[in-house]
This record gives C-alpha cells, structure tokens and sequence, in this order.
C-alpha cells in the first residue's frame, strides 16, 4: 500500500495546545483551506469517531475514519467507510527543546488493483500535499495565536 509522510517542526510552543489542535479534526478544518468539514461523532466502542470531506484532484473526498488517541502524543485513525478501499494513518507528536515536532503518516489503498500503477502515484502526491497542507495550516496557526 502506498504511504506518504510529512513532518513539521513548530518552535516555541509547549505540546498541550498543539495536542488540541491536531487531536479535534474541527480545528484542522478551520485552519485549513482544504479540509472542507470535519464532524464529530458520538464514540464507537469508546473510540471518538469523525467524517471528512476534503478536496483532493479537484474532487470532493469522503471518509468517516475511528480514532484512538494517546493523550498528547499519538492518534491513529483509520476508515471505516468512504471513498477510499483503506485509508489509515498516524499523526504523532513529539516534544523538542523549545518545540513540538508533528508527524503524520497517511497510508491507503484505492481498491482499483488493475489501475493501481497509474492511479497510485497520482493520489500519492495529492495525499502528500494533503498532509503538508494541514502541517503548514496547524503551525501558521499556532504562530499567529501565540502572537496574539
């Protein structure tokens, strides 16, 4: 299955507020221009449960995903139904001297295995856009908040 991986260091802020932000898929679609809704549900077998319509090749994608969180350094997620055969990933936060280094990870599969040699790398960029997106979103926001 393809992965993309994307990182972003964001200096000068302490974990709990950039935990809050990465962890409420609400405030991702606030900061960020392609995340085009984000809505919570109530929890599935204990485990929060969000839906996401973002844009992605000039389409709208869909996804409802189930997450797992490891309170201010780790959330898993992966689909549990959408437009995607299987999407899952991790976004991973970890302290630095005077910083928060962010990581998310995205795998999936499209479930078109005869088109998966052209399609693969053409979703592979958008998805790797997609998550440098919401890095870069996240940090400007928490800069501009922290100037405030």
């Amino acid at each position: 299955m393809p992965r993309v991986r994307a990182a972003v260091t964001i200096h000068d802020q302490p974990l709990e507020p950039v935990w809050r932000v990465v962890s409420h898929g609400r405030s991702l679609a606030e900061v960020t221009e392609h995340v085009l809704s984000v809505r919570e549900f109530a929890p599935l077998e204990g485990q929060p449960v969000t839906s996401w319509t973002v844009a992605l090749n000039g389409s709208r994608v869909t996804w409802t995903q189930r997450e797992v969180h490891v309170p201010s350094r780790l959330m898993t997620f992966s689909q549990i139904d959408g437009d995607f055969h299987v999407l899952s990933g991790a976004w991973r936060l970890d302290p630095l001297a005077g910083g928060v280094r962010v990581t998310l990870d995205i795998e999936f599969d499209l479930g078109v295995d005869g088109l998966a040699p052209l399609l693969d790398p053409t979703w592979s960029r958008s998805l790797q856009v997609h998550a440098e997106e919401i890095l870069a979103s996240v940090a400007t926001h928490l800069r501009l908040r922290s100037a405030n």
